[in-house]
């Protein structure tokens, strides 16, 4: 915890620097709440990391063999993407996440399951130790157009959320950029942290956990001349109770549907 505040106060000072800091400091630290962002590597550097990056959005789960592929009411699951912890447990200073071990994350994503602000038919697979990954194929799809996505490795980095009120107004985009940006949104997702942008949907702080946020453009389908998202403009929110994440239950993890406001 000692680490976390001097990297608040760090950042606090380098707003304060910057003028865009509408509170006093003491406010300000108090609201940042640390949340593990992540960024997505180009189609390049993926395919350069190749097997080696065990954490990414779309592509095929890198898992045992007999990885059980989910179905919902309407047929297999879409993979969105799979979580390495061994990779950002270096960055989980409050020790919230499992130290080891991947979290391969699939949801519907035929229109007839997917509604807005809802909870939308998903599953959540984590395997303590996994062995012999490879890559696993996908089912056939109805529509593998809507299904599958292109492959986007994941770099992570710590950073903060807060009240952006508390926060000056960007006047000047460029230093905005270099000051602000890097520590409050400049991601592709982020796990743990508040929800963002949803209306429909209220995380209770005392008893549940954001395990993984993402904005539905992240996920771009695989499909020649085509770069929409199944999802259009949303948000993908799982979100998982303490009780459950402390102890590895992931079968309990719901995804909040959100339309991005």
């Amino acid at each position: 915890m000692r680490e976390i505040d001097e990297l608040k106060t760090k950042v606090v000072n380098a707003l304060a620097k910057a003028k865009f800091v509408s509170a006093n400091s003491t406010e300000l630290i108090a609201a940042l709440s640390p949340v593990l962002g992540f960024q997505l590597d180009s189609a390049a550097d993926t395919a350069r990391r190749g097997l080696d990056a065990r954490s990414f959005l779309g592509g095929r789960p890198l898992a045992p063999r007999n990885l059980k592929w989910p179905e919902g009411d309407h047929g297999p699951l879409a993979f969105l993407g799979q979580i390495c912890f061994d990779e950002c447990k270096a960055l989980d200073f409050e020790g919230r996440l499992p130290e080891t071990g991947i979290a391969y994350f699939f949801a519907a994503y035929d229109e007839d399951a997917i509604a807005y602000d809802d909870i939308l038919p998903s599953k959540v697979i984590y395997l303590a130790a996994p062995e012999e990954l490879v890559e696993v194929e996908a089912p056939a799809f109805e529509d593998p157009a809507d299904a599958v996505f292109k492959k986007a490795a994941m770099r992570f980095r710590l950073g903060f959320k807060t009240d952006l009120d508390l926060l000056g107004d960007p006047r000047d985009c460029e230093i905005y950029d270099a000051a602000v940006a890097p520590h409050f949104g400049d991601w592709s997702g982020y796990l743990l942290g508040d929800l963002l942008y949803c209306e429909a949907f209220e995380l209770d702080r005392d008893t549940q956990t954001l395990l993984l946020h993402l904005a539905a453009f992240t996920l771009v389908r695989d499909q020649a001349g085509d770069d929409s998202s199944t999802y259009a403009s949303s948000c993908l929110d799982f979100v998982i109770s303490h009780e459950a994440l402390a102890n590895k239950d992931f079968d309990e993890t719901e995804l909040w549907f959100d339309y991005f406001r």
